[in-house]
C-alpha cells in the first residue's frame, strides 16, 4: 500500500495518469522505493549504470526541490555533456571529476565527495536546511571502484539512509 502511494505521487508529480488496475512490482536495486520517516521520496536505482538514463530519470521529475546521487565508473558517452536540469547534484568517489566533466548543469549545483558516506554527511545536513520532494540514487557508472557489484552498493545506500536517519 505505502508503495502504491509512492508510484502514485512519482506519476502525479511527473504529469502523468496513475492507473490504480495495474499492480507495480519493485525490483531490488531498480528504481526501488525505500521507507523512510521523511516526507520525501527516496529511490535506490542503484542498478543505473549509464549516465544518460540517469539523467533522463531526474530531468523528466517534474517537483521544486530534487537530488540526484551519481557515482561509479563512468562508461564512454554518446554525448560529449549531459544536460542535468533544476537539481542538486551530489557526486561521489574516485571518479567523481570525470563525471563532472560529462556534465552540462543548467539551474543546478553540483557538490563532489570522497565516497558515499561522507556524502551522507552533507546530505544529512542538506535535507534539514531545504524542502526536498525527491532523492534519486541513480549513479550512472559501474560499481566496481568501491563496491563488489550494484547489490553491494544499493545495499550500502540502504545502509546509510537508516544509519543517518534519512
Amino acid at each position: 500500500m505505502h508503495n502504491e502511494y509512492i508510484s502514485q505521487r512519482i506519476l502525479l508529480t511527473s504529469g502523468l495518469k496513475y492507473n490504480q488496475n495495474i499492480k507495480l512490482k519493485n525490483l531490488p536495486f531498480r528504481y526501488e522505493l525505500i521507507d523512510n520517516k521523511s516526507d520525501f521520496i527516496i529511490i535506490n536505482d542503484s542498478k543505473s549504470t549509464n549516465l544518460e538514463n540517469s539523467l533522463l530519470k531526474i530531468n523528466q521529475i517534474n517537483v521544486n526541490q530534487k537530488i540526484i546521487i551519481l557515482g561509479g565508473i563512468p562508461k564512454k558517452s554518446i554525448n560529449k555533456k549531459n544536460k542535468v536540469k533544476n537539481s542538486l547534484v551530489l557526486i561521489f568517489g574516485p571518479n567523481r571529476f570525470s563525471i563532472v566533466e560529462k556534465l552540462d548543469f543548467n539551474n543546478s549545483k553540483f557538490f563532489t565527495f570522497i565516497d558515499l558516506e561522507r556524502l551522507f554527511k552533507f546530505l544529512n545536513v542538506v535535507i534539514h536546511q531545504l524542502k526536498i520532494d525527491i532523492i534519486l540514487f541513480s549513479p550512472g557508472g559501474e560499481s566496481f571502484d568501491q563496491f563488489k557489484n550494484y547489490s553491494h552498493r544499493g545495499l550500502i545506500f540502504n545502509k546509510y539512509i537508516k544509519k543517518f536517519k534519512i
